[in-house]
């Protein structure tokens, strides 16, 4: 402990004791690190006796990794209170159930360092963490990743375990957790498909902070869609857009975190998609040629709501094009006419909206042909239906407007029979509503500073 420093003197024949009261900030700073060890000495190890040693945990990736989903504590647990600890590495290892007396607590490392040399930021003493670790933690727990607004700056990761605040502080790198800063609610865009106990995949993670999307080319055979190899699409210079409408993004089994700027873009797409779909639906039922089409329609539209399963009888062999067209018009009204239905398309399983698009792409083909009584080029009309598609969303994302959005789609109908290319945006929009949903759902918006922390080596930060 520090001891005061004296001076002694004569003065005027008398013996005078002088106490030096004023202790420099550095020591007052020691002495409350003292005190912040001293109360975990039943955990690290303190003898006052010999005030050499003590031990720290050492959270390394491998343990963290193994242990199953943490639960919620509730507000009437037992367990001690972040304020019971003078490290916030103990405080974590309750939150983790890793303490001597809990279930997992043979598991924890602890490392042995002299106490004038233990890492310590302000009146706390740090252990441990491998920077891999936080990231599995903030995968399987997270609920927000921001930046500290304060004068101290950091990232702040809020989780159902509690907050971890990450910060610099003389060239290290140090977090402080308070299991009392739990966020006890789950967000709606939070992977309900996710099970507590399926372990982050570290390498998905990674990808997906370097700007890869885990998906399958679009434009295969449809009796080969399950045959088609999922893998990590390479980032490039391809607009998001386009690679919203190349591929079909498929489910992950954990939480991935986004630089904020690439998770406003496809908000962005999946309002915009959104208001394609909500225009095309609205054209379809407006339009009244062609003749034997719109006919269908309303018979097959009327049918629905009275509940008339008999579609069929209706149609002749020539009017087959024509029936796929209608029930492809019926899927885009059902899809954007409420909340519900566009969570069943953002809820869509990969396979059976790889095979919806490409049926629908089938249909389209044959229709625009029949209309336009001639032979098409179906390559060149998909190359220019999606760039249409992109150029009516720089003209959305310069002035978002529903109405001006419409208004461009109608101008196709200078021609009747360019329905089916007015069809088709709705399904190049269908495809990227449900990639942007799969995006967002997996996906944490996060700072850029999160995501270089993420990309880093693996090595030990300090917790405290």
């Amino acid at each position: 402990m520090l001891e005061r420093v004296t001076k002694a003197g004569f003065f005027n024949n008398q013996f005078i004791e002088v106490h030096n009261t004023a202790t420099t900030s550095s020591e007052t700073a020691t002495t409350r690190v003292f005190e912040s060890i001293k109360k975990d000495s039943r955990l690290n190890g303190y003898d006052p006796d010999v005030p050499t040693t003590i031990r720290v945990p050492r959270f390394t990736f491998d343990i963290i990794s193994c242990l199953p989903f943490a639960q919620q504590q509730s507000s009437s647990s037992s367990s001690l209170s972040p304020q019971s600890y003078g490290s916030g590495a103990f405080d974590l290892a309750q939150s983790l159930e890793l303490l001597p007396s809990q279930e997992y607590g043979l598991l924890l490392p602890m490392v042995e360092v002299e106490v004038d040399k233990v890492g310590r930021y302000n009146d706390r003493y740090c252990g441990y963490l491998s920077r891999q670790g936080l990231v599995f933690l903030a995968s399987r727990y997270a609920r927000r990743v921001s930046m500290n607004t304060g004068p101290s700056g950091g990232i702040v990761i809020d989780t159902s375990l509690g907050r971890f605040k990450v910060f610099e502080h003389d060239h290290r790198t140090y977090v402080h957790f308070d299991s009392g800063m739990r966020t006890l609610t789950v967000p709606v865009s939070s992977p309900s498909d996710i099970g507590p106990d399926v372990q982050p995949d570290m390498e998905a993670i990674r990808k997906a902070a370097d700007g890869r999307y885990f998906a399958r080319d679009l434009y295969v055979e449809v009796q080969m869609i399950g045959f088609t190899t999922k893998e990590w699409k390479e980032p490039g210079p391809v607009p998001t857009i386009k690679t919203a409408i190349l591929n079909v993004f498929q489910d992950l089994e954990c939480s991935v975190f986004l630089p904020s700027g690439l998770a406003r873009e496809w908000e962005m797409l999946a309002k915009f998609s959104s208001d394609i779909l909500q225009s095309v639906s609205l054209i379809f039922l407006d339009i009244q040629e062609p003749k034997r089409l719109v006919q269908l329609r309303d018979i097959f539209f009327e049918g629905m709501r009275r509940k008339d399963q008999s579609f069929g009888g209706h149609a002749t062999d020539d009017d087959r094009v024509e029936q796929s067209l209608v029930m492809w018009g019926y899927t885009v009204k059902v899809g954007s006419g409420s909340t519900e239905g566009f969570k069943v398309l953002a809820d869509m399983k990969s396979d059976e909206m790889h095979k919806l698009i490409l049926d629908a792409f089938g249909s389209l083909c044959k229709g625009h042909a029949k209309f336009r009584g001639a032979t098409i080029d179906s390559e060149r009309l998909i190359e220019t239906s999606d760039k249409r598609f992109l150029s009516l969303f720089e003209a959305y994302r310069a002035q978002p407007s529903m109405d001006r959005l419409h208004g461009e789609l109608r101008k196709l109908l200078h021609k009747s029979e360019n329905i089916c290319l007015v069809l088709w945006q709705a399904v190049l929009a269908m495809l990227t509503y449900r990639n942007a949903c799969k995006v967002l759902r997996f996906g944490i918006e996060s700072p850029d500073e999160w995501i270089q922390f993420i990309l880093a080596q693996d090595s030990d930060i300090l917790i405290g």
